[in-house]
């Protein structure tokens, strides 16, 4: 793994490797915080400035070498400069008992719970079977499947909150997936395939493919709205409090918020509510809207103040913008989970960004 990454930070990496790679990610918790580690690394301890003088010198040193084999020496110098990168860092810290990764994966183990009504609570980081009141809860890496074994019995609240900066998919026994954006909270109940209608509410941001059944609609309680729906794929953010956004991708959703309703049948409509007035109708551009569940967050004219609020539920840091005059600044730009909140703001040509004794950034 950490060859295959040390060749994506180098650019070097084959569409082959970064297959294995982002499934590797994907799948296990492990490899998806060495990963998050090593670029945090890269970005911390200023090898960029050190690689990219290395890849010039190499150019320098090759410069008669024709351009397609120098391209080759150098690329591939670069990605052995990574790793070399990696292991001298790594043996810097003697002190350390167990690497970072590893450390990092520990810490972020105690918040992934599902938290059942009666009290128990189901570790999401410990993987395989476990039947609880006739429930039996599947774990994988990031993913949670449940069903239950026929009874029709009357079946619990479970409640679980993604953590900061991570991402959770959940499928429910009658096939609709969900997946869920970071600091997110859903809740459902576990008699969930017995029940007359199919419920569940989330607070935060989702993406939902869900399973159509002529006779049973499915319904997302958002915190100022209901969305109906038979069988579709549609988003909804509830982040910004006191607004309500449902982004429908494919098929026809019902939304009723109090005495006002309100349809989507057309694919990239969207529809926002504040809670005062109508329901308000629009458009979405999906490559911006989605972009969350590739780990980005795409904005167009969004003031620096906004941006600001966006970062602890990806980073769990606090931003203070110390001085007046930039929270009026409009950018527009991308954000990257693998990038910390300073490498993100230095990309967008935010100056004078500095982090504190207690990891609070500040801008000045």
């Amino acid at each position: 793994m950490d060859q295959l990454i040390a060749e994506e930070i180098a650019g070097t990496i084959t569409p082959a490797d970064k297959y294995i790679l982002d499934k590797a990610i994907a799948e296990d918790p492990e490899v998806r915080a060495l990963w998050l580690a090593r670029h945090q690394l890269f970005e911390a301890q200023g090898m960029k400035e050190w690689l990219k003088k290395k890849r010039e010198f190499s150019m320098k040193k090759k410069a008669g070498t024709p351009v397609r084999r120098m391209i080759l020496y150098t690329t591939s110098g670069v990605a052995a400069l990574v790793i070399v990168a990696f292991m001298i860092t790594s043996n810097m810290k003697l002190g350390q008992k167990t690497p970072a990764w590893q450390n990092l994966v520990k810490e972020n183990g105690r918040k992934f719970e599902l938290k059942l009504a009666n009290g128990e609570v189901l570790d999401l980081r410990e993987y395989g079977q476990s039947t609880i009141n006739g429930v039996t809860f599947n774990r994988q890496a990031h993913s949670l499947a449940f069903s239950t074994n026929g009874s029709k019995e009357e079946g619990q609240l479970a409640v679980f909150r993604v953590p900061v900066g991570e991402y959770y998919e959940m499928l429910l026994p009658e096939g609709t997936r969900i997946l869920l954006n970071s600091a997110t909270t859903v809740e459902f109940n576990t008699s969930f395939a017995h029940s007359s209608k199919r419920e569940i509410t989330i607070n935060g941001q989702a993406f939902l493919n869900v399973a159509k059944e002529e006779n049973r609609p499915f319904i997302v309680h958002l915190p100022k709205m209901s969305v109906k729906v038979l069988g579709t794929a549609f988003d909804v953010n509830s982040y910004d409090e006191g607004k309500n956004v449902v982004a429908l991708v494919q098929g026809s959703v019902k939304l009723e918020a109090g005495n006002k309703s309100a349809i989507l049948s057309q694919a990239g409509s969207l529809a926002t509510y504040t809670g005062e007035g109508e329901i308000q109708k629009g458009h979405f551009d999906e490559e911006d809207l989605l972009s969350w569940r590739r780990g980005e967050f795409r904005f167009n004219d969004m003031t620096l103040e906004e941006l600001c609020k966006v970062f602890p539920r990806w980073f769990e840091q606090k931003v203070v913008i110390d001085n007046a005059k930039m929270k009026t600044e409009v950018f527009t730009g991308m954000l990257e989970k693998k990038k910390g909140i300073v490498q993100n703001l230095t990309n967008l040509g935010v100056k004078n960004v500095s982090v504190d004794k207690d990891s609070i950034v500040h801008i000045k």
